[in-house]
């Protein structure tokens, strides 16, 4: 009676607390007036609870993501100008001037050597229409200070050229100098790209591909195989226990590896269904333990000449 009394008591507690919980004090009265709710007046007070700071908020962060968008701008542009080889580099050459500078040259002998022959030829029509000796050496004299003067500027025009073809060969071989100097750098600059990628790669390979050096795993990688049909005895029980440590330590092993994707999971859902094995294989054996001790003492108490293990196979005797 005293139980019964005591789970009254515990039911009426229960059944206060869900009143409680469950049906709170204050009903609202179904005939009082309702409030409804009007979106276009929440609309109109979210427009009055606006403060300037939210603005300005949102205009610092518009500045500061177009500054730093300039910023990474100029920062990509300048090291792209550091990495590449521009023709400035040639400008202190002056190439196009001195090029520029011969061809002029060239073009002003060309025209003073015609100025030359023209005044020779105009020499040689005064002489053949000179009728006298003093006539001739009228002309002569008349045109010698013209052609000396032409002569003159032809050889300098002449001796102007060549000082700019010598000019444009040490220009030209600075350039061929600079030019091999570039192709030296960039394929220094090549081999070094090179050693720290082979590098990288190298590192990759010994990080998902390393050499174990641990002892128990050479000792787990240097044992025979476990026979693939070995006899359900205890030797045979043994083997697979041996068997099934190497396989924790190489499993172990294997799982430090930091792989990506699918391989990590795969492994270690080959250790989950290893170990579901192995514990299978446990109970299996403790039975097959059992059976055996129960068989053997069958076999001492009531002593036959054998016993057929399975009686679908009539050969299959244990004596």
């Amino acid at each position: 009676m005293g139980n019964e009394n005591k789970m009254n008591d515990e039911e009426k507690n229960y059944l206060e607390e869900s009143k409680s919980t469950f049906l709170p004090e204050i009903i609202v009265d179904k005939d009082e007036p309702q409030v409804t709710y009007s979106l276009s007046d929440e609309f109109s007070k979210t427009r009055k609870n606006r403060t300037p700071f939210l603005y300005l908020t949102i205009f610092a962060f518009v500045g500061l993501l177009v500054a730093g968008t300039v910023l990474l701008s100029g920062y990509i542009q300048k090291k792209f100008r550091d990495s590449t080889v521009t023709v400035t580099a040639f400008e202190d050459l002056r190439l196009i001037e001195i090029l520029d500078k011969s061809k002029k040259l060239e073009g002003d002998l060309g025209r003073a050597r015609d100025e030359l022959k023209a005044l020779r030829t105009a020499m040689n029509d005064a002489l053949l229409q000179a009728k006298s000796p003093e006539a001739r050496r009228a002309v002569e004299a008349r045109y010698r200070a013209r052609l000396q003067k032409k002569q003159t500027e032809v050889a300098g025009i002449q001796k102007e050229i060549d000082s700019h073809d010598a000019r444009l060969q040490e220009s030209i071989k600075k350039a061929e100098e600079m030019v091999s100097n570039y192709q030296k750098l960039h394929r220094l600059e090549m081999d070094r790209q090179k050693n720290i990628y082979e590098a990288r790669m190298e590192d990759l390979v010994r990080k998902y591909n390393p050499w174990f050096t641990e002892a128990d795993v050479k000792n787990a990688l240097r044992s025979p195989d476990a026979p693939k049909n070995a006899p359900v005895d205890q030797a045979g029980y043994t083997a697979a226990r041996k068997a099934a440590r190497e396989h924790a330590v190489l499993m172990k092993r294997m799982q430090k590896i930091p792989y990506k994707n699918s391989v990590s999971p795969a492994l270690d859902k080959m250790q989950s269904n290893f170990e579901a094995l192995q514990s299978h294989h446990e109970s299996l054996w403790q039975a097959f333990v059992k059976y055996r001790h129960a068989f053997d003492f069958l076999s001492r108490t009531q002593p036959e000449s054998g016993y057929v293990v399975d009686s679908r196979d009539k050969n299959n005797v244990y004596v």
